[in-house]
């Protein structure tokens, strides 16, 4: 063997060696019990629990776009913050339900639901099996056709809040600037009620009459009225707020 050799494996041996005690000297950094990471993230499963058939089930949501099958045995798996999530299920039945609604689930961080044919159940835990939300009867294709609405405000920091109710609902839901409420629905009318201070506005979020085969429908809501999309870029204006009583 040659010097060259010889030098070139003792040098090796000494880096090996000296790593060794670099490595060992080091504090146990990930094993100490003073080491935590705490990750605040939810977790959503959606499981195919349907009998077997040539039928697939489809999923589409605020966070899923554009439809994704969810095969038997492959769970739908998705990282989330913590803001309410709808989504909707479609087999030869569909259903629309809350995903994930941060009042109802306490400080559970996985939710699992489970598509079957009678109903889909959703459970924080793998043992237990609650809150059922029916099917409608559909028609039996592949194509999810559905409405996604959007409302955004255009309000700046210093203006009064926004609430309104949605379609005859009982909840005040607050508009937050710079974060649009979005729903996944039907194509049956929407109804909105909105207060803005004094003033008041009430207008169809959908109406099937004037918004032909557009499936994607977008509100801006601003001081000098409430603006209408098919694009989210080119507004029409729609509705002038007022100060008479809305009811």
């Amino acid at each position: 063997m040659s010097t060259s050799s010889h030098v070139s494996i003792l040098l090796f041996l000494a880096v090996c060696f000296s790593s060794s005690v670099f490595c060992d000297s080091l504090p146990p950094i990930l094993g100490s019990d003073h080491f935590h990471i705490n990750i605040n993230i939810l977790t959503i499963s959606i499981s195919n629990d349907l009998p077997p058939s040539p039928t697939k089930l489809y999923f589409l949501s605020d966070f899923q776009k554009t439809q994704v099958e969810i095969k038997r045995g492959e769970p739908y798996v998705k990282l989330l913050n913590f803001d309410t999530h709808n989504g909707l299920l479609k087999w030869n039945k569909c259903a629309e339900f809350s995903v994930y609604i941060p009042g109802l689930e306490g400080d559970h961080q996985r939710i699992y639901w489970s598509a079957r044919e009678d109903d889909c159940s959703e459970s924080s835990s793998l043992n237990r099996s609650a809150i059922p939300s029916n099917y409608h009867l559909s028609s039996n294709d592949t194509n999810i056709n559905i409405l996604f609405l959007s409302i955004a405000s255009g309000m700046s920091p210093n203006d009064p809040p926004v609430f309104f109710f949605y379609n005859y609902g009982e909840t005040r839901i607050y508009l937050h600037p710079g974060k649009p409420f979005t729903k996944l629905a039907n194509f049956d009318r929407k109804v909105i009620l909105m207060y803005w201070d004094v003033l008041c506005v009430i207008f169809y979020a959908y109406d099937p009459t004037m918004e032909g085969g557009h499936q994607k429908i977008y509100w801006l809501v601003k001081p000098d009225g409430v603006f209408h999309s098919w694009d989210n870029n080119n507004w029409e204006k729609r509705k002038t707020w007022n100060n008479q009583a809305c009811n």
